[in-house]
Formats: C-alpha cells, structure tokens, sequence
C-alpha cells in the first residue's frame, strides 16, 4: 500500500507524522506550563501575600510587645504611645490578612487563624488598657507613699527632737535617774520606730527596684512590730503632746502600710494582667507563625511541584524528541529508499534505451546513405519489476511503452528495409530486362520499320514509366530520410529524458512528457514506415507494369520479326 501512494504523499506523511510529534510534545509543554503558571500565580497572589503579611504581623506583635513591656515596667508614656502605633499598624495588618482570607479559596487556614489572631490583638488591647489604669493608681500610690513617709518621719525626728531636749533639761535640772532614763527610752523607741520605718520604705523602693513584691509582703510585718513600739511609747508618754505626736505617728505609719498594700495590691494585678497580656500577645504571635509556616510550606509545596512538573516536562521532551529524531532518521531511510531505488532503475533503463536509440539513428543514417544492408537491432524488453502507481511508476510504465513502441518500429523498419532492398532487386532485374529487350529490338529495327513510330511511342512510355520509378525511388529516400531525422529526434528526446530523471524527482513529470513525445516521434517513424510500404507497393506496381511492357514489347518485336 505504501508504495502505491504519490512521492509527495510519502514525505508528506514522513513530515506530518514529525509535525504530530512536535505538536504532542509542545501540547504537553504548554499543558504543564499552564500547571506552572497556575500555581505560580497562587504563590503570588495568595501563598506569598499571605507569608507576607504574617511576617509582618509577627514583627509588628514584637515590636508592640517590646514598646509595651517597656512601658509595664517603666511607666514611661513613650513606651506606650509606641506600642499603641504598632497595635494601631497591627490592626490594619489584621483586617488585610482578613481581606486576603476572604477572596482566596485555597488558604482555609487563613480564615482561623486571622479569627484567633483578632482574638488576642482585642484581649492584648484590653489588658493594655487595664495596665495603663493600674500603672496610674501605682503612680498615685507612690505619691501616698512618699507623702505618709514624709509625715511619719516629720513627726518622728520632731518627737526625738523634743525629748533630746526635754532631756538636757532633766539632766540639766538634777532630774531623778527613774526619769531620766524613762526619757531615754522614749527616744530609744522613737529610733527604733524611725528604723522599722526607714526599712519599710527601703523595702518598698527595693521591692519595686527589684520587680519582687514578696520584699514588701516581707516588709509589712515591720509595722507589726512598729504598733508593738508605739504602744510602748504611749505607755509611757504622759503628756498631752506627746500622746498627739505619738497617734499621729501611728497615722502616718498606717497611712503608708495603705499605700503599701494598695501598691502591692497594683503592682499584682499588673502582673497577673501582663501574665494575661503575654498569653493574648502568644495568640497573635502563634497565629502569625502558624500562618507564616503554613505558608511556606504551602510555598515550598508549590515550589516543588512546579520543579517536578519542569523536570518530567524536560524529560519527556527530551525522550520526545530523541523518538522523533529517531523516527525522523527512519522515516528518511525508508522513504529516500523507495524512492531512490526505483529512479536508480529508472536511470539505468533510460541510459540503455538512450544507448539503443542512438544505435538505432546510426542504422537509420547508414540507411538514408543507400546501404539497405543495415538492420536494426531487435532487443527484448527488459521488465525492471517496479509496479507502483506513484509517479515513479507511472514514469516507468511509460518507459516500458516507449521501449514496446520502439521494439515495435524495429521489427517494422527492419521488416521494410528488407522489402525495400528486395523491390529495389526487382526493379534492377527488370531493368535488366528491358535493356535486353531493347536490345533486340534494335537488331529488328529494319524488320519493324513499320512499326517504328509505333515502338517509339511504345518506348516513350517505358521511359516515362522509368522516371515515374525512379521519382518514386527518390521519395522513398526522402521517406527514409525523414525517419532518419525522426529517429534522431527520438534519440535526442530519450536523452533528454533520462538527463532529466537522474538530475531530480521534481522532473518525473516533465521525463514523463518528454517520453510521450518519443512516443509520438515513434509514431510518426511508424507513420512514415506505413508511407515507405506503400511506396514499396507502388514500385512493385511499377515492376509489374514494366514486366508487362517488357512482354509485350517482345510480342510486338517477334511479330515484325
């Protein structure tokens, strides 16, 4: 079936078949491409916005926690008025990542953990505001503090002050030793109250320096032991002032145990709301690393299926076109041979009958020079075994009737060389004839004297019959020329012919056209074949008319004989 199609629908075929390969191999490329470019564009417009803005929150949550914690443990409103711009800026980070969340299908874990995420951003905001509440009351409570100190030690150095003096009285006086020492233990207990309130206010400035509230709960059982002092010194202060001064000593003692407890009581509950805000903050912070790390592996993930969709599309492009090359190589083997075979064929038949008709235009000029001797050389034909119906084929069967056609015309010119040449021996023998005869005649000439002008006309007539002859002979050589000449057109055209087939397969048409030339060049040869026997006819006419001339020329002599 193959080697019936036409040669361009052999190499078109070839060609398709690599145009679908090609085709196949850049559908797939433009397919995984198309995978590459869509997962591209969820890293873009999703996964990598969605990384983004999570780092961001992340650096943001810090940053206010950095700013905030200062404040906690500083007071400093600078501190505060940074972290409320980082929560003012995180906010907004948040109502993006909730926007992101919203037109993007593929992040459903964005949506949670934005809700976890504003969840903690509201309780941090919240537990920010109670600090700033609390820090304010601590503030005041400081203010207390050093306000009842100032008080209680006011009192104390006036109370020590009065009794020095009212002791250098005594002394001064002659006073009895019971006095004078119960003076002296007023004082002893003064300082000693002085010395229990001075380590209290130590332990409260210690404490606070130190973040450690147990130092002031350690602290406070000092004014356990201050009341025990003031109840010893009211027991034995008589005086009307000094009782006063004693209470309100006492008061002030009092006054700054309240603001002792009421700063510790503060300072615990900013502690436990630092505690709360530090696990609000953790949200927002674990939100935002839970989503920066699904994000990245979701980043990671697309990453690499587009690196294995490259690398299987390079594969199977290379394995691709390695097939085609191969396919390609195999198809131009097959197709080059079943084409080049048969045109080798092709040429070698076209050089033999090329060979053949120049042999033959030499017996035809030999011929058309008067040697009727020549015969032309009968060869079979000799069948190459191509029976395609392409164009080589089509090419081929014309060859083979053109070789029919000329194995044809060889047997007929032969055929009419021979008969010319035996004609030609009749008309010579007849000639001889009437010589002979003429001959005679003459010899006679005194008997047929009667008969002269009789025989004159007679003779007349043969020689006009013998011009008429050999008018005929001279066209039978014009005849023989003219199929020499178109023997040799023929000749020439067959050259043609197989120049053409060797230079190229495009000229199979042309060969083909120029064959059907030779055939109708051989055509004419038969054409002119035909003419040259029935010229032969008509000089065997002749010859026949002569003998009876002949005959009755000799009838006429022997009668005047």
């Amino acid at each position: 079936m193959f080697k019936n199609l036409k040669i361009g629908t052999k190499i078109g075929a070839g060609f398709g078949l690599l145009i679908l390969i090609a085709c196949s191999l850049g559908g797939l490329a433009i397919y995984n491409m198309g995978n590459v470019e869509t997962e591209s564009t969820k890293l873009s417009v999703e996964y990598v916005p969605e990384v983004n803005i999570a780092n961001k929150i992340e650096r943001t949550s810090l940053a206010a926690m950095y700013a905030i914690r200062g404040y906690n443990f500083s007071g400093e409103e600078t501190y505060l008025t940074e972290g409320n711009e980082h929560l003012n800026e995180l906010g907004k980070l948040l109502d993006e990542c909730d926007d992101l969340a919203a037109k993007s299908k593929d992040l459903t874990s964005l949506a949670s953990a934005v809700i976890q995420a504003k969840t903690g951003y509201s309780e941090y905001n919240d537990i920010t505001k109670q600090i700033v509440e609390k820090n304010n009351l601590l503030v005041g409570n400081r203010k207390n503090l050093e306000k009842a100190a100032k008080k209680y030690m006011l009192n104390c150095s006036s109370f020590v002050a009065e009794q020095n003096t009212a002791l250098k009285k005594e002394i001064a006086s002659g006073a009895n030793s019971k006095k004078l020492l119960q003076r002296q233990e007023k004082i002893k207990l003064v300082n000693e109250i002085i010395e229990l309130g001075n380590e209290s206010r130590i332990a409260a400035f210690k404490s606070q320096a130190l973040r450690s509230p147990k130092v002031i709960e350690d602290a406070r059982q000092n004014f356990n032991v201050m009341d025990e002092k003031f109840s010893a010194l009211s027991n034995i202060s008589h005086e009307e002032k000094e009782i006063k001064e004693i209470e309100s000593t006492q008061e002030a003692a009092q006054s700054y145990l309240g603001a002792m407890n009421n700063l510790l009581e503060n300072w615990l509950a900013v502690q436990e709301l630092s505690k709360e805000q530090d696990l609000a903050a953790a949200k927002v912070l674990q939100s935002a690393q839970n989503t920066a790390k699904f994000g990245i592996e979701h980043t990671q993930k697309v990453a690499d299926n587009a690196v294995s969709l490259l690398t299987s599309s390079s594969t199977i492009m290379i394995i691709g076109l390695i097939c085609a090359f191969l396919i390609g190589v195999i198809l131009a083997f097959f197709i080059a041979r079943a084409i080049s075979k048969p045109i080798n064929k092709v040429v070698d038949l076209t050089e033999n009958m090329n060979k053949e008709f120049d042999d033959m235009v030499q017996v035809v000029e030999l011929i058309a020079n008067n040697d009727l001797t020549q015969q032309f050389n009968e060869t079979e034909i000799e069948h190459i075994g191509i029976d395609s119906k392409d164009e080589i084929g089509i090419l081929v069967n014309a060859i083979e009737g053109t070789l029919e056609a000329k194995a044809t015309m060889t047997s007929a010119l032969n055929k009419m060389t021979k008969n010319l040449s035996q004609t030609i021996g009749q008309i010579g023998n007849t000639a001889s004839e009437v010589v002979s005869a003429a001959t005679e005649v003459a010899s006679s000439s005194e008997q047929m004297s009667r008969g002269a002008k009789d025989q004159t006309d007679q003779v007349t007539q043969i020689s006009t019959a013998v011009e008429e002859m050999t008018v005929t002979i001279v066209e039978s050589s014009k005849n023989a020329g003219e199929a020499n000449s178109a023997a040799e057109q023929a000749g020439q055209t067959a050259g043609d012919g197989a120049q053409i087939v060797s230079e190229t397969i495009q000229g199979m048409q042309a060969i083909a056209t120029v064959v059907q030339e030779s055939g109708e060049s051989i055509g004419k040869l038969a054409e002119s074949a035909n003419q040259i026997g029935a010229i032969v006819e008509v000089i065997d006419d002749i010859a026949d008319q002569t003998n009876l001339l002949a005959l009755n020329a000799a009838i006429e002599a022997a009668r005047a004989g």
